[in-house]
């Protein structure tokens, strides 16, 4: 059986992220096309010891698919096998995008629950970071997943059903439990959104935190606090003159059948669409989850480490997120509030965000796993009451390492 790869004697060439923040040269790069290939891969690495990474659309931040053993490109399991319209249920293969099965389920008569602002990654890859979008009603993607399938260490097709509490693992997994190749989603009926978005000085977001935050399907802001912040990640320009400007993004849900008369200041449309953001490139990222009741001391103690760093500009975003049961998901058993922090490719600014970090987690801060993060096992093991129970988990599924390399060795081994 013959799999997608590097022309006979090219070898096989550097991978990289999407950010070009990480980067290795792994022994090979294959791109399995149906669930028979990656048996194949994962039965024959396992055989000579050689480490297997799934990649997906590479837009981790983090070395969480670098390896100098196999990089496995799922990308081509891709598409809706079925959807059921009376549980709003779907199976869907896992080396689908985001964006891919938002026109496939509204056809169906379904969305997802939730979705953040890209919608480049594959479900795989989403699920296995617990790629989310913003809401006190929802949780992240993972938190949707009721069934998978996936490809374990001995190369066996494994299902994992609703009621086999290696889900709550399998929900958030950083990739290390196997390969998924096939997912079932609790979607909803299909809805659209109407977005209102506006310009607020941080002081009024403070103001109406809890009103906007407990009141809407989704709220969720960027914060400038510099001249020109907002305008890198191409978002409108703030009035002139406001001190601390925060652009604001409001979704609340209407019936498919509503007028399309958009709100002033924004759209109404599929949620798919309205979800769905484009971003520039180059910047590497950390994000991380606080308690919601913790969410505005947050922003006042990050003001210094801000006031220390002027030269990294980008804008801090702010989203709310459910909780949920994924045993190492960011939200687990508490309501959160992400910040996310960008700082510029070609600049020095790891110190910045080891700032952010130190400020972070003494407000009981948990990291985003597909973006820059300075954990390691005995830090996550404070944050996740529930760690040693994935730990355990992960060693019965793969007891030798196969689906690790040393960035998540060095968290989940």
């Amino acid at each position: 059986m013959s799999m997608d790869q590097p022309p006979s004697g090219a070898g096989v060439a550097e991978w990289h992220n999407w950010a070009g923040t990480q980067s290795c040269r792994p022994q090979e790069y294959l791109r399995a096309r149906t669930v028979d290939e990656v048996r194949e891969v994962v039965t024959r690495a396992a055989r000579s010891g050689t480490n297997v990474r799934v990649v997906g659309s590479k837009h981790s931040f983090t070395p969480v698919v670098c390896t100098d053993g196999i990089i496995l490109d799922i990308s081509a399991l891709s598409g809706v096998e079925h959807v059921d319209p009376v549980t709003h249920r779907a199976r869907i293969q896992a080396g689908s995008t985001i964006a891919s099965v938002g026109p496939q389920l509204w056809d169906a008569g379904c969305s997802l629950q939730n979705q953040g602002d890209i919608d480049s990654q594959t479900l795989a890859g989403a699920l296995s970071t617990a790629t989310h979008g913003s809401g006190l009603r929802f949780g992240s993607i993972s938190s949707a997943l009721t069934f998978a399938q996936l490809v374990n260490a001995d190369g066996e097709l494994v299902t994992i059903e609703e009621d086999d509490p290696r889900l709550a693992a399998v929900q958030t997994s950083v990739g290390c439990l196997g390969v998924l190749t096939s997912v079932e989603l609790q979607l909803m009926a299909a809805y659209q959104l109407a977005e209102s978005t506006d310009h607020w000085p941080l002081a009024e977001v403070v103001e109406r935190w809890e009103h906007e935050t407990q009141s809407r399907r989704h709220f969720s802001f960027f914060w400038g606090p510099y001249n020109g912040s907002l305008e890198l990640y191409d978002l409108p320009s703030p009035p002139p003159g406001m001190e601390d400007r925060c652009f604001i993004k409001r979704y609340d849900e209407i019936a498919c059948d509503a007028s399309d008369v958009s709100p002033a200041g924004g759209r109404v449309d599929r949620a798919y669409r309205i979800y769905a953001a484009e971003f520039p490139t180059g910047w590497d990222e950390l994000e991380y989850f606080v308690p919601y009741e913790s969410a505005l001391d947050a922003l006042d103690a990050i003001r210094p480490v801000l006031a220390a760093f002027p030269q990294q500009r980008f804008p801090v975003e702010v989203r709310t997120i459910a909780a949920e049961s994924a045993l190492i998901s960011p939200m687990h058993g508490r309501d959160s509030v992400s910040l996310s922090f960008s700082g510029a490719v070609g600049t020095d600014y790891v110190g910045f965000l080891r700032g952010i970090d130190a400020v972070l987690r003494e407000l009981d801060g948990r990291p985003h796993w597909g973006k820059t993060h300075f954990f390691e096992a005995e830090a996550l093991r404070e944050v996740y009451p529930r760690y040693e129970e994935f730990v355990a988990i992960r060693r019965s599924i793969d007891p030798t390492g196969l689906f690790l390399n040393d960035h998540v060795r060095g968290m989940l081994a």
